[in-house]
């Protein structure tokens, strides 16, 4: 056969020659496509692999901020409370429901720094809580044997059940804890401890340790030797690495995608380091298995760097895609059919992991249970609003909402329940909002409102009134009709603060004042805020006020209507600040006692009060001292023996000491406030009702208290001679006192008319600026002495 007849036309007609053309054009389209689709499954895999590395590390990051923030929930509440009791602390642990939200999560805790001078009053604190409210906790002592300058004890920790053996423990001493500790303190940040084996049922498991640093409420925290000095403990978490991850991720993290995850503390990757291996059976038997994919991230939890090893598995390969060009070879007549299932395979795999990544978007965008954006988010659009409008005057406005009674519906009705009403007050006011506008979810149950444009504070008040009334409306929650009430903080940009925190900071503080005066909602007052600058540096410096002396104690007299004779002197508090001159009390009073520093501070006004009532004893001028106390001294247990002490010390006998209480500060626990009344008047001590009308008391309260005298209110008093309303409740007041069995006396006094209509009235005793003016202890005894000589008013 020449070379003609080889090459005619002829022969690749034939059957035979056109079987050999297909084959090798199959053949040639089999090897390009099958290498085109291995390069591109390599991309996909390498991408797809990329993909799952950079979600696994945001979802477990996201997880760690929002331990943070519980750390932060409970840090949060020791600095709103002078002292949290076991019971108040294992309550507040309990609502934030650990094992369903926080996975991993094994214990949380508050770890207090006892300096050897507080060993003897912690231990008998703990002890007497102990007997009144053990709450689970064992009946022994928390200290150790060995003596110490100083003691960091594990003093609460919740679940305790399952705790036991942390309460009490000396945790400073512990290796694995003392650098965390260390660093927290100095730094003010959450410190995370090194890999450690917490114990769990009968074996240990691989964990660590979460510390939050927690200071003394106004102390200057610019410098390390500050930070150590105000350090008062730490809130702790122990967590469970393994129920960590399963509970972001399911059982398995992303061994799901064929991938093998190993998490180890620090950057050496040592099995003594491993905190976490995702699934050691699925690789056991392919240890020898080169891996082309393969990356090890670094996260930072708590300060020390975590390293997370990834392993493509085989499993993670495309089986099918790689039997492709075999495939092709084998049948080239099925190649169309084998293109489009390799596509409908890839678009499948392209929309799982459109979805995963999706979902872990949302999550870290959404709240789980509204389904409504999280704080996050709402901060990115607060961000995102102020950067294109950054100087538009009161063009928009942040709410902050706070649920009135929900736990109440949380306690009665089930968390169910709660989480139900919870789910329907986002459809509620979403349907109040613009396009502009945006609600969110914070935290517990309180929500976020972003208002947007707005043209100033009473647009933002209607608002606030809108929603309020929103939430006011009956929700019906398995058949039973509940109603609850809203409390809403209102902050405007840009008067209130140019930057998305600022505005949460701001509202979070107006919702407190809505919340506390029972308004409905407040517009934020810088004067109102006890962290602003002024206020913060006005309360850093009381304590020093009180040691050198510049708080100084004004007294104004009371007489007996009936003779004019004075019967005693009320104690008022005045700053002499030494750059400010005078500051008047309702600038620090009340920031004082919201914090810390009530307790010193009211034992200063009254040792100041006895200490100048022995003076004016020892000058024959006995008189009768008035204190004025608030809530926060009502719930102190204490108060009564700190009160025996200081009047033996000055030699005071107690009928010579009247304690002012204001209504509200009854309401507040009556059944606590009775209590302390009445260990205070068996030890002989008077008690009145300071500002009587202006509160919220009821008789039922009123008769059961251990009260001699009332204080009628000086905004009923001052105005009786022109206001025949305010003449009549001083006369109801009087004849109420009266039946009751207590004094009346009357504030306001500041003409010889309304002291003439008192007496007519019968009130038996009377305070005002016709009497006197408060004036300094050295005028007082002038005016007592000057007093004796004078006619009779």
């Amino acid at each position: 056969m020449n070379l003609r007849q080889w090459l005619s036309l002829d022969r690749f007609l034939r059957p035979h020659g056109i079987a050999w053309f297909v084959l090798a054009v199959t053949l040639l389209l089999s090897t390009l496509l099958a290498w085109n689709i291995q390069r591109n499954i390599d991309l996909q895999e390498r991408r797809r692999f990329d993909d799952a590395v950079g979600q696994t590390l945001t979802a477990i990051e996201q997880r760690m901020a929002t331990y943070a923030d519980t750390l932060g929930g409970v840090g949060a509440l020791f600095y709103s409370s002078e002292y949290v009791a076991r019971r108040e602390f294992q309550t507040y642990v309990n609502t934030l429901r650990v094992p369903e939200r926080y996975p991993g999560m094994q214990s949380l805790g508050f770890i207090r720094r006892v300096r050897e001078s507080e060993h003897r009053s912690v231990t008998q604190q703990i002890l007497e809580e102990h007997r009144s409210n053990p709450c689970g906790y064992p009946d022994f002592p928390i200290f150790p044997a060995a003596a110490s300058t100083e003691y960091f004890l594990v003093v609460f920790v919740e679940p305790i059940a399952r705790n036991l053996s942390l309460f009490g423990r000396t945790v400073m001493t512990e290796p694995a804890c003392r650098a965390p500790m260390e660093r927290a303190r100095d730094t003010g940040e959450i410190s995370a401890s090194e890999h450690i084996r917490l114990r769990h049922g009968d074996r240990d498991k691989s964990g660590f340790v979460l510390l939050l640093p927690l200071y003394q409420s106004g102390a200057t925290l610019d410098s390390v030797d500050n930070r150590r000095r105000a350090l008062i403990g730490y809130v702790f978490g122990n967590f469970f690495v393994n129920d960590l991850l399963q509970g972001i991720f399911g059982e398995r993290v992303v061994s799901n995608l064929g991938i093998d995850l190993e998490v180890f503390d620090g950057r050496q990757l040592t099995r003594e380091q491993l905190l976490y291996d995702d699934d050691a059976v699925m690789h056991s038997d392919v240890t020898d298995h080169a891996s082309p994919y393969r990356q090890v991230a670094e996260i930072d939890v708590g300060g020390r760097a975590w390293s997370l090893s990834f392993t493509a598995l085989p499993a993670f390969h495309d089986k099918f895609g790689s039997k492709l060009p075999m495939l092709f070879f084998i049948a080239g007549s099925l190649l169309s059919f084998l293109l489009y299932r390799v596509i409908l395979t890839r678009a499948a795999h392209a929309s799982e992991r459109r979805q995963y990544t999706e979902m872990l978007e949302r999550l870290a965008r959404h709240d789980s249970l509204t389904n409504l954006p999280n704080r996050s988010f709402l901060l990115e659009q607060l961000k995102e609003r102020l950067q294109k409008n950054p100087s538009n005057p009161g063009g928009m406005a942040l709410l902050l909402i706070d649920l009135n009674g929900f736990k109440e519906i949380n306690d009665t009705l089930g968390h169910q329940s709660g989480d139900t009403l919870l789910q329907q007050i986002g459809p509620r006011l979403q349907k109040l909002l613009r396009p502009t506008d945006a609600l969110a979810r914070l935290g517990g149950d309180e929500f976020g409102l972003m208002l947007t444009p707005l043209r100033g504070t009473e647009e933002a008040e209607i608002w606030a009134k809108r929603v309020i009334d929103e939430i006011h409306r009956p929700f019906e929650l398995d058949g039973i009709t509940v109603q609850i009430d809203a409390s809403v903080g209102i902050a405007l940009h840009p008067r209130h603060g140019a930057d998305g925190s600022t505005l949460m900071r701001c509202a979070d503080v107006a919702m407190y004042v809505a919340k506390k005066s029972h308004h409905g909602y407040a517009v934020y007052q810088p004067e109102l805020d006890m962290h602003s600058p002024r206020q913060l540096s006005l309360m850093s410096q009381i304590e020093e006020a009180m040691r050198l002396e510049q708080l100084a104690l004004y007294f104004q007299p009371k007489i007996r209507l009936q003779d004019g004779n004075v019967i005693g002197v009320e104690a008022l508090i005045r700053w002499h600040h030494p750059e400010e001159g005078l500051i008047p009390p309702g600038e620090f009073i009340p920031q004082v006692e919201r914090s810390t520093l009530i307790r010193p501070f009211t034992l200063w006004v009254i040792e100041h009060a006895l200490l100048q009532c022995r003076q004016w004893q020892d000058l024959g001028l006995p008189t009768k001292v008035a204190v004025n106390i608030s809530a926060r001294n009502l719930l102190d247990s204490e108060l009564p023996d700190d009160v025996e002490k200081l009047l033996v010390r000055h030699r005071v006998t107690p009928d010579y000491l009247e304690l002012e209480i204001t209504e509200s500060a009854i309401v507040a626990d009556p059944g606590r406030a009775l209590d302390i009344l009445t260990k205070l008047h068996d030890r002989g001590v008077h008690i009145s009702i300071d500002d009587f009308g202006t509160g919220y008391s009821s008789l039922a309260h009123l008769k059961k208290l251990p009260v001699s005298s009332l204080k009628i209110d000086a905004s009923f008093v001052i105005d009786m001679t022109e206001d025949e309303n305010d003449a009549i409740i001083v006369r109801s007041t009087v004849d109420l006192a009266h039946n009751l069995g207590m004094n009346v006396i009357a504030e306001g006094v500041e003409d010889q008319e309304t002291l003439d209509i008192l007496k007519v009235l019968d009130c038996d005793y009377a305070q005002g600026f016709f009497i006197c003016r408060p004036i300094p202890a050295a005028d007082v005894t002038e005016w007592l002495r000057a007093l004796v000589s004078k006619p009779r008013i």
